[in-house]
């Protein structure tokens, strides 16, 4: 279907790369180009990592890859909690247990990751027990109907990181899109669309 159009991935760089690395396996031809970075809550990773320190058993539920990321970059400096938040995860999809999985490899563990079937917030919400105790290892703009269900829950709501939009790429984007009236766009996340609508206001304005 998509042959010979060009399709732009919007995300993260990381991402971006996951996606082009299968998408090209069809022949189509990728642009990489990162619109979305992210900036991360350290003093709120100090809190819930005091907050942890507290708990014998938790289960972690990360929502994205970048979540994972952040995490990982923290525990380097408190390896102490590795094991015990990376030893039992939800992760919402295949290419964020991987991340898990790379992440906890780096401390010698050997994580028990499971995935929900649906790969969303709803997803993940069936999986989630009353009986135990979680933290939710998210984005400033969680889901609105996994944020309820935490505090339902009185799970550990973790929003410890802000996507941030690359508007210099956005500007990329708009005059290399017009240029070559590309046509088919791959939207990766409530951000990813954001940054869609952030670049046609920057085209029409």
């Amino acid at each position: 279907m998509f042959k010979t159009s060009i399709i732009i991935p919007l995300s993260t760089r990381e991402t971006l790369h996951n996606i082009a690395s299968n998408v090209r396996i069809e022949g189509v031809n990728v642009w990489e180009v990162p619109v979305i970075s992210y900036r991360r809550d350290r003093k709120l990773l100090d809190r819930i990592f005091d907050t942890l320190n507290k708990l014998e058993k938790v289960t972690s539920i990360f929502t994205s890859k970048t979540a994972v990321e952040v995490v990982g970059e923290a525990l380097t400096e408190k390896p102490h909690l590795a094991d015990k938040i990376l030893k039992n995860v939800i992760a919402i999809g295949p290419y964020t247990a991987l991340k898990v999985k790379e992440v906890a490899f780096t401390f010698s563990l050997n994580p028990n990751v499971k995935i929900p079937p649906r790969h969303t917030s709803k997803g993940i919400i069936n999986l989630i027990k009353q009986s135990e105790e979680y933290v939710i290892w998210c984005s400033k703009h969680v889901n609105e109907e996994l944020k309820e269900h935490a505090k339902r829950l009185n799970c550990i709501l973790a929003p410890i990181y802000t996507p941030i939009l690359n508007i210099k790429n956005l500007k990329h984007l708009i005059r290399e899109a017009l240029k070559y009236k590309l046509r088919y766009y791959i939207f990766t996340s409530l951000m990813s669309v954001k940054a869609w609508k952030t670049m046609l206001k920057l085209k029409y304005n």
